[in-house]
């Protein structure tokens, strides 16, 4: 069974959200232009996140009805673009310094650097870039510029402690 699901265009609406949880599905990933707003769990203050301001480097959990959750992920738009519209991928090296350079000492907490393109990036519209992700994987795994993961693992190694709203539908 899957663990986590990726809706077409990141389309979403909380109906949608319940729907995925109530099929056991654990998580989706986000455009950071989704987030309204984020708080810390158990904080009556909120943090205005619109306009692709939310950190993407961590969890959050969309409340839903009836004390149930969601656990999203907002993948980060700034790297998610240049991937898909700049040069990134004609090299592996550019895009794995970039994604390592995402990383940030002043955030005390475990941190995960994603993005979000679409698979027809990787050859469709630049040629041979299925080879850069590959060898910027290699690349981020020979130089220990980070450890790769996925969202499962992610998760279950760091709940999320933050708490997002998002722009419905």
């Amino acid at each position: 069974r899957p663990e986590g699901m990726w809706l077409p265009e990141t389309a979403v609406d909380l109906e949608t959200l319940g729907i995925m949880e109530e099929m056991g599905i654990r998580f989706t990933v986000l455009s950071p232009y989704q987030a309204s707003r984020v708080r810390a769990h158990g904080s009556r203050f909120w943090k205005e996140a619109g306009g692709g301001r939310v950190d993407p480097s961590t969890a959050y959990r969309v409340n839903l009805r009836g004390g149930r959750y969601m656990n999203v992920f907002f993948y980060d738009g700034p790297i998610s673009r240049a991937v898909a519209f700049e040069n990134l991928l004609e090299r592996g090296e550019f895009l794995a310094n970039r994604l390592a350079g995402a990383f940030n000492d002043a955030r005390p907490w475990p941190q995960l650097v994603h993005i979000a393109t679409d698979g027809e990036t990787y050859g469709h519209h630049r040629s041979k870039a299925d080879m850069a992700l590959a060898y910027a994987l290699h690349y981020i795994e020979r130089n220990k510029l980070a450890r790769l993961t996925n969202y499962g693992e992610f998760l279950e190694l760091h709940p999320p402690v933050h708490d997002a709203q998002i722009f419905d539908r």
